[in-house]
């Protein structure tokens, strides 16, 4: 832990949290993010159709992180540095140009489907999955997934000595990541039938790094989001893509899975 770090992630993760939702119509608004500006104009606050906007009453986004992929629009500078998945979760890829490291924000709840993905709380194995499933009197719902977070998991048949749990996750934080990373087969759920036109490894790879340092963070439902990412990440190839080191500060985090 490093406090000049944390401060950091956390103007991060507090900046992706408070992202103007203009991408999704359905997203609730709230007071417009304008004047006063802050006196460091050079660091606005990313949106998230790529635009930028002036801080709301005090500095946020930290000095020093610019978008990790070049737009070639200076009108949209974070163009491409931001996805947004069909469920209206975001995340945001920024660039320490001082370090070289890299950090990728996730957003918290934003609009009705993400208060959807946090009350669908119940477990799931943290491998594949093929779920049927109904959830708070909707019709069953259907989700197939090929993603796994964690390196092995035991068999089911054969209990170890002494007994173990077997890793579960949170299937609506699940489900949240999936909506931006693309690693699923099927998805019976509404808005999200055919997943992200464009994906967490398409951002990577975009970066043109082949080794890369990362943080990752994210703040209420986007620190479950972070958590699973470097969980992800550390069992998922993206080709031509490494991760050096990964380091992971989350805030007011709701409980990602099972202790296993």
């Amino acid at each position: 832990f490093d406090p000049a770090e944390a401060r950091d992630l956390l103007g991060l993760a507090v900046g992706a949290d408070v992202l103007t939702p203009r991408l999704d119509p359905d997203a609730p608004s709230g007071p417009p993010l304008t004047t006063p500006a802050a006196d460091t104009p050079h660091d606005p606050i990313p949106l998230d159709d790529g635009t930028t906007t002036a801080y709301p009453w005090c500095p946020i986004w930290p000095a020093g992180w610019p978008p990790a992929v070049d737009s070639g629009d200076d009108a949209r500078p974070w163009a491409r540095s931001v996805l947004v998945s069909p469920l209206g979760n975001t995340a945001i890829l920024a660039h320490h140009t001082a370090s070289d490291a890299y950090a990728l924000a996730f957003a918290g709840t934003a609009n009705a489907d993400n208060i959807a993905e946090d009350l669908a709380s119940f477990m799931v194995p943290a491998g594949e999955v093929d779920i049927e499933q109904k959830v708070l009197g909707a019709p069953t719902l259907h989700y197939r997934s090929s993603a796994t977070y964690v390196a092995s998991i035991p068999d089911p048949t054969m209990p170890p000595q002494p007994a173990v749990q077997s890793p579960r996750v949170h299937f609506g934080f699940r489900v949240a990541l999936e909506s931006l990373s693309g690693d699923f087969t099927e998805a019976d759920l509404p808005h999200m039938p055919d997943g992200p036109t464009r994906t967490l490894a398409d951002l990577f790879a975009e970066v043109g790094r082949e080794r890369i340092d990362l943080y990752l963070t994210g703040h209420s439902l986007g620190a479950p989001l972070a958590s699973l990412c470097m969980a992800w990440l550390t069992n998922t190839t993206i080709p031509g893509v490494s991760f050096e080191t990964m380091k992971c500060y989350t805030f007011a985090s709701p409980k990602t899975g099972n202790d296993a």
